[in-house]
Order: C-alpha cells, then structure tokens, then sequence
C-alpha cells in the first residue's frame, strides 16, 4: 500500500483545498484500486484545528482522506 500525505490547515484558503480537491480526484480515478494508496491530512496549526473543525472542512473533499 502506498500513502500520499498532505501537510496543512483548514484556514488555507488556496493552496490546501486545491491539494485535497487533486487527491480526491486521484482516488477517484483509482476506481477500485484505490485502496492501494490512503491519503492523510496533518494539520501543521494544531492549535487551531480542532477535531471538530478539521471534519467539517474534510466534508467537501474524499471521504477516504
């Protein structure tokens, strides 16, 4: 299995959402082989992004993320 990680913020209002729309995407065009890759999102302003920001920034992108 291969993992794709992404480093950032919910705050971000460019760069983060444009990788998070292109990983949603590839696994998207996985189809069924996306299982063979997981995606994660850490967060780099642990302060402010708590569990419940972080969820609902996620529900605009892959729920396999």
């Amino acid at each position: 299995k291969h993992m794709l990680v992404i480093f950032g913020f919910s705050a971000c209002k460019y760069t983060c959402p444009t990788e998070l729309g292109m990983a949603s995407q590839l696994l998207s065009k996985l189809g069924d082989h996306a299982d063979k890759l997981q995606v994660v999102f850490i967060t780099v302003d642990p302060k402010n992004d708590t569990v419940a920001r972080l969820k609902e920034y996620h529900k605009s992108f892959d729920a396999r993320i």
